[in-house]
């Protein structure tokens, strides 16, 4: 490790050992009034989706350790991504889910794709049982769903911002980077790539960041197996801010269920119309893995500033590895499942 360079390290504490499936974890700020958070986190099978509460954030100097209550504010078929944001501005923050996928991306529900918005009720009524449902709308194959302030904040009409540009569309991530009037921007995460997706002057832009893991000869668009056929691109990718830059860097996880680990930099200063060089620090797998069908192991990435020195970096969680037998069926090698902690060596 170079000289100065500081190395967090990480404690692991058990806060549900009767969960019977899990899929989603998100931080959940109960209200505006609260800094410690606590916990949402949902099961593709069970269908539940729950709140963990922190003891710390209603009992002054309570242990962590202590039991994390549990509440079920709410049961879908197939739930998969959350988001936490305050809709009314009550100061109480609402959870909105996607739900009704189906049983995996090529079998999609054509008649689900619902995003609800949950209702936070208050903490005196928490005992009260789920959380008041409310339909926003709903599109078929709804797998990632983000908050922000993109346009505007009265109505909610639909509006189809880009159908022409993304297929294989993994991550969603929203930033507050240079946008205009204070907008949020979003990396998007796909088939094609890392795109900056910003919305200026009464029209959605794209800025092209890099491709991501470039699309191999044998590799076709139709394919469906093995695993979820051949994948190119980018599966997750979030922005690092280095010397107040809230993007110096971009870090990602190349391809859909990849196996790179890659950060991307610019040759030139400002982030709108940069150019990018691509720089991949590591790549996992077994040699099934390596094929890039979908079985690989990494799956999201997420840019802090983990030491407290005032830049950020990366951590990326990894599935364990996975090959196959000669019929395509899959053979879990391992259960064991990892973090990778990447930091600045300036």
């Amino acid at each position: 490790m170079a000289p100065g360079i500081l190395e967090p390290s990480f404690g692991r504490l058990v806060i549900d050992e009767k969960k019977s499936d899990g899929y989603w974890v998100e931080t959940f700020h109960f209200s505006n009034q609260e800094s410690v958070p606590g916990i949402i986190a949902s099961g593709l099978v069970s269908g539940n989706v729950e709140f963990l509460d922190n003891p710390l954030a209603t009992q002054e100097g309570a242990d962590p350790a202590s039991e994390w209550k549990k509440y079920v504010i709410a049961k879908f078929d197939s739930p998969v991504g959350i988001v936490a944001c305050d809709i009314t501005g009550n100061g109480l923050t609402d959870v909105v889910v996607c739900h009704d996928y189906g049983p995996f991306m090529l079998e999609c529900n054509m008649a689900g794709g619902w995003i609800t918005w949950l209702e936070n009720p208050g903490r005196d009524k928490l005992d009260a049982g789920p959380w008041k449902e409310r339909k926003i709308g709903r599109w078929p194959a709804m797998h990632r769903i983000k908050a922000g302030h993109f346009t505007q904040r009265n109505e909610w009409p639909r509006e189809i911002v880009d159908d022409e540009h993304f297929t294989v569309i993994h991550e969603v991530t929203v930033k507050k980077l240079d946008g205009p009037d204070g907008l949020d921007s979003m990396l998007i995460s796909s088939r094609e790539g890392t795109t900056l997706l910003y919305y200026d002057h009464g029209n959605w832009k794209r800025d092209l960041i890099g491709i991501g893991e470039p699309k191999e000869p044998r590799q076709s668009p139709t394919s469906e197996s093995p695993g979820s056929g051949d994948h190119w691109g980018t599966g997750c990718a979030d922005s690092g801010c280095v010397g107040g830059d809230p993007l110096a860097y971009i870090a990602t996880l190349d391809p859909f269920h990849g196996t790179a680990a890659c950060v991307y930099t610019p040759t030139r200063q400002g982030p709108r119309g940069s150019e990018w060089k691509r720089h991949v620090l590591d790549v996992y797998g077994t040699p099934n893995q390596l094929q890039k069908t979908g079985d690989g192991p990494g799956h999201y990435i997420i840019c802090a500033d983990f030491d407290g020195d005032g830049d950020d970096e990366f951590i990326l969680s990894l599935f364990g590895s996975l090959d196959r037998d000669d019929t395509g069926e899959a053979i879990k090698a391992s259960s064991k499942q990892s973090l990778k902690y990447f930091y600045l060596a300036c």
